[in-house]
């Protein structure tokens, strides 16, 4: 495995190690909507025709998650149960297996495994990880047409590498 290509957030505020197989990773930023409200996402990604990897984030203040539901605005597990509970519909997808974590007490994290189409004949295999520091959820994505690839040392390396720097 190629050195890893470190990126740090816009605001300095996370880091991430890219895997060193993948390009350098390109930020883009477009609007979009959730069930929350409007919002700004940010992303990075890496793309080659052996693996994706994209790291992006957006926020969602606690007032728009509390005018949708109240349940949901006082736990934010529940809460990041639905954000990947969209990702997964958005992508016509089917889970494979969910972990739930509590990262240095800190913040909340999903762990995710789940397929989907890519295109007619090809189906995708996605690590997604939700990691929810509010105001800000990350979402951290791994993807590969290649099964059991989302597993390999270098993934892990890449997810595991992922820090918030400073508190939003």
């Amino acid at each position: 495995e190629a050195k890893s290509n470190v990126i740090f957030g816009i605001q300095q505020d996370f880091s991430i190690a890219f895997p060193g197989s993948l390009p350098k990773p390109k930020i883009d930023s477009t609007g979009i909507m959730t069930k929350f409200g409007g919002t700004q996402f940010y992303s990075y990604s890496a793309n080659s025709n052996k693996g994706s990897a994209m790291i992006g984030h957006f926020d969602i203040s606690y007032d728009n998650i509390r005018a949708s539901s109240i349940e949901l605005a006082n736990n934010p597990s529940a809460f990041l149960d639905t954000l990947q509970s969209q990702l997964v519909k958005n992508m016509e997808g089917t889970i494979q297996r969910k972990i739930k974590v509590l990262k240095e007490g800190l913040y909340h994290n999903r762990t995710m495994y789940f397929t989907a189409k890519a295109t007619k004949d090809t189906m995708i295999y996605i690590r997604c990880d939700h990691v929810y520091d509010p105001p800000r959820i990350y979402q951290i994505l791994y993807t590969t047409t290649s099964k059991g690839k989302t597993e390999l040392p270098f993934v892990n390396t890449f997810f595991q590498s992922f820090t918030i720097l400073k508190k939003q």
